[in-house]
């Protein structure tokens, strides 16, 4: 995604500064109060914290700054983009039931301070609530993504819900390091547990069993934002400003057991 940013803005003479903040909300406060002292303009989120707490940062941020607001205009301009992702929430129980899985469960990481994650949650069991099915199989941990914690995911996952049929793991990378526990459990996949995993990395794709997973048209992504981003510092508002590009779920081994179950039963 920050591949195509950067290549879209580099074609009208623009570059990035890119500050990360593991999605602590003091963080990122501090780099959008840092930010305007040094180049007057704009500061782009994306993430899901309300506008008015945006909004208010950005028109602090430019009270230091003496009034000096640039060829960009004042901050309280400040614009931002979300990218929803409640659909990939919604998509993934479904696969899942439409396949005859019926105790199907959630595992991921920074659930209480990332947006996007509480948003996926909230569509995950949404959907398992409109097909009556039981919603509250839930593992969560508030750690960085990483294969190792994929593992330790699936074994706090079964030691209070040993009964699960399928997982939805919210990174690809949590979802290989359950595979490997599972080898290490002698646990059959899919054939004792189905598992997919997120943003259709190449580990999806190069383990065995291969890992079914949701793709997001991550460049795409990237070419958009940036695009309306040009557009506004050019004074030609974006038509729209918010955009989905939607999401598809790549079929893989890790969930093609499970008893077939008549299209008409979840409608």
């Amino acid at each position: 995604m920050l591949e195509d940013i950067c290549s879209v803005l580099g074609q009208h003479g623009y570059q990035i500064i890119l500050g990360t903040t593991e999605y602590l909300v003091t963080v990122e406060e501090q780099l959008m109060n840092a930010l305007p002292r040094l180049f007057a303009g704009w500061v782009n989120l994306i993430r899901g914290r309300s506008f008015r707490q945006d909004h208010q940062i950005a028109q602090t941020s430019g009270s230091s700054r003496g009034g000096s607001h640039g060829p960009y205009g004042p901050p309280d301009r400040h614009e931002r983009w979300i990218l929803p992702l409640r659909g990939g929430g919604r998509g993934c129980p479904l696969s899942f039931a439409r396949k005859g899985y019926r105790r199907i469960a959630y595992a991921g990481t920074l659930s209480e301070i990332d947006s996007r994650s509480v948003k996926r949650i909230a569509g995950f069991q949404q959907t398992l609530k409109d097909y009556g099915l039981p919603y509250h199989f839930i593992q969560r941990i508030n750690e960085p993504f990483s294969i190792g914690l994929g593992a330790k995911l699936l074994d706090g996952l079964l030691r209070q819900y040993p009964n699960v049929e399928a997982v939805f793991f919210a990174n690809d990378d949590l979802a290989a390091g359950a595979l490997f526990e599972c080898w290490r459990r002698a646990i059959r996949v899919p054939e004792d547990l189905a598992i997919m995993g997120f943003n259709d990395q190449e580990i999806a794709g190069s383990i065995v069993p291969a890992i079914t997973s949701v793709a997001t048209p991550r460049r795409e992504i990237g070419r958009a934002a940036a695009q309306m981003l040009v557009r506004q510092l050019q004074g030609q508002p974006p038509p729209q400003l918010q955009l989905d590009l939607g999401f598809k779920i790549v079929e893989r081994q890790s969930t093609a057991a499970g008893k077939v179950t008549s299209e008409c039963d979840l409608i």
